[in-house]
């Protein structure tokens, strides 16, 4: 079956840019990046899911695994994938001590009831919204039963903005 357009294209973007986004953006999370608010989120995240007793967390769309390192300095038993082969050479140099895979959301590379949480920490605004529903059909496979998704995307106008340009790749 071929692979959707905007996989191929996302996948190609991030690979050839993965060098200029970490030097952009970095890997670690910073106040330059997420603001407190940000921070705080997934701090009480990493908090309900310790509460819950933990297990795996996937996140899916990881990059450099700047929010995969942050929740496992907090606790969390975290692992990372990202469809750009660059991003996770780019993770595995960063954070040795995790995990990290080149996957999808829309075939997470877990068994099914597998996963106590997953974290698309902006990981979901490159799939168009007619394609959401697949990828949550996954989750929902992928998650154990009480299992906790953190989903965080940005919002604004009605119209999808469109980058030609972003770290350096078209």
């Amino acid at each position: 079956m071929p692979e959707p357009d905007h996989i191929a294209s996302t996948r190609q973007a991030y690979h050839h840019s993965a060098e200029l986004y970490v030097e952009h953006v970095g890997i670690e999370l910073s106040p330059q990046f997420e603001t407190a608010l940000d921070r705080a989120i997934l701090d009480a995240f990493a908090v309900d899911m310790l509460d819950g007793g933990g297990g795996p967390v996937l996140d899916v769309g990881c990059g450099p695994g700047r929010a995969t390192a942050y929740l496992a300095r907090r606790g969390l038993d975290m692992s990372g994938i990202d469809l750009a082969p660059a991003m996770i050479e780019a993770a595995r140099a960063a954070h040795p001590a995790l995990s990290f895979q080149i996957g999808s959301l829309t075939q997470l590379p877990v068994d099914d009831r597998f996963l106590a949480g997953a974290v698309y920490w902006y990981s979901v605004i490159h799939t168009p919204p007619d394609r959401l529903g697949s990828a949550w059909i996954e989750l929902r496979r992928a998650l154990a039963p009480g299992g906790r998704a953190l989903i965080a995307f940005q919002t604004g106008a009605n119209e999808p903005t469109v980058r030609p340009d972003a770290y350096g790749s078209a």
